[in-house]
């Protein structure tokens, strides 16, 4: 798609279809590391193996376990119960994530706005199906942006509509026009999903000035602002903006979060925090109704592991975050070291602050015919841009991850990739 056609696209419905392309892109990618063994990826974005600390596990539940029996009656039996034995729906860790998100954010935060998840996509999985049931509704996404809650509107009475992602962030001046456009349409339900920190795919941050006119304009247009926070605990510089739940004093705020990047994926589990509202009770309730239906609770054990690292660490998912993030900023600058050595100057990236991904600029437009000779030609994987946006808008872009890859991939994926930049540029000229 030409760069004027995408541009046309932004702040329109969008037909989802079956999202028949989507699936076909995630396929081919899925399929590249297997039938190309030999070629780097600086795609995945996986957390750090070494920072899961498997073998304190037993030690962490062991420190929940007293936690919970301390001063109670037949506490080895009630310790049992908690990590052995069903738990309810919301999961029994809401109350220590409550004092978590209070302490890292200095607000008050309720156990009972809390729904422990299996991972934050399950968080945001039951926040579109309980908000959007039966009238016609508008859900919209960042555009480049994350492409899971595109999958999960799938089958909901939702259409999508792309807001543009710039260098500044998202583009709050698109967005109040559409949204005027469809309240002149009568469209009453509509939601918007964003990434504020260290987004994926674009890792970036949004201002502290966006944030607060974001809010602003979810007021004006009374529209439900849903909060992905999974990568907000990985500042490289430990400075922290507000999420837009705290900021939110009006219960116009869903927040979904994520212990896998700080803690580990393959205890899959998030959270859901819903407002002190009477919409975001609503959504609680339902969201509780469906995950019982589907999978009764988080692990329990999952929990227990993650209770005992919580205890361990004051109880802050900040100062856990903090020693992760020193891992990533390490990572990002021998990437980004590894660039300025090989790329050639038509080439540019940005300098993100924390999380996992950083984008970079091309002097060409690169597809997935260029993904596919760059894993076969030049032992390399990256991800076009495109495979994020619903416009085809950054066509000339790329994800790097920095979080995954041994360290010395860093450099020898961006000596690989610098390599076939160079040639199709000069083919090119």
């Amino acid at each position: 798609m030409d760069e004027q056609s995408a541009i046309a696209g932004q702040g329109h419905l969008q037909k989802k279809g079956n999202n028949a392309e989507l699936a076909n892109r995630i396929a081919f990618f899925a399929s590249l590391a297997g039938r190309y063994p030999q070629a780097v990826s600086l795609a995945a974005g996986l957390p750090d193996e070494s920072l899961f600390e498997v073998e304190a596990w037993p030690r962490r539940i062991e420190k929940f376990v007293q936690y919970v029996s301390e001063g109670q009656p037949h506490g080895s039996q009630l310790a049992s119960s908690f990590v052995g034995q069903y738990c309810r729906t919301e999961g029994f860790l809401c109350k220590l994530l409550a004092e978590s998100l209070s302490r890292d954010e200095e607000r008050k935060v309720l156990s009972e706005n809390i729904i422990v998840t299996n991972g934050c996509q399950e968080a945001l999985f039951l926040t579109l199906s309980a908000l959007f049931k039966n009238e016609e509704s508008v859900l919209y996404l960042e555009d480049p942006g994350y492409f899971a809650p595109r999958i999960l509107s799938e089958d909901l009475p939702v259409e999508v509509c792309p807001v543009p992602v710039g260098t500044e962030g998202l583009d709050l001046q698109a967005l109040e026009s559409s949204l005027r456009e469809n309240q002149k349409r009568g469209i009453k339900c509509h939601a918007l999903y964003t990434i504020p920190d260290y987004s994926n795919p674009l890792g970036q941050r949004m201002s502290l000035e966006t944030r607060k006119a974001l809010i602003e304009l979810s007021v004006r247009f009374d529209l439900m602002l849903i909060e992905d926070a999974t990568y907000c605990a990985l500042s490289f510089d430990g400075v922290f903006l507000p999420t837009l739940a705290s900021l939110d004093e009006h219960g116009l705020v869903i927040h979904c979060g994520s212990l896998s990047k700080v803690l580990a994926p393959g205890l899959r589990l998030g959270y859901l925090l819903t407002p002190d509202s009477a919409l975001g009770k609503q959504v609680l309730h339902r969201a509780i109704q469906h995950k019982s239906a589907v999978n009764v609770s988080a692990s329990s054990l999952s929990q227990a592991v993650a209770g005992g690292w919580l205890l361990e660490n004051d109880l802050s998912l900040r100062k856990i975050g903090s020693r992760a993030a020193a891992r990533y900023k390490q990572r990002c600058e021998l990437l980004k070291n590894a660039l300025a050595q090989y790329m050639p100057l038509s080439v540019t990236w940005n300098d993100p602050d924390g999380g996992f991904f950083l984008q970079l600029n091309l002097p060409f437009e690169f597809h997935a015919a260029d993904l596919e000779e760059c894993a076969r030609n030049h032992g390399v994987i990256v991800l076009p841009m495109t495979f994020f946006s619903i416009s085809g808008l950054l066509s000339n872009a790329v994800r790097l991850s920095f979080s995954y890859p041994p360290l010395e991939n860093l450099r020898v994926g961006a000596e690989r990739f610098a390599k076939f930049i160079k040639i199709r540029t000069e083919v090119l000229e």
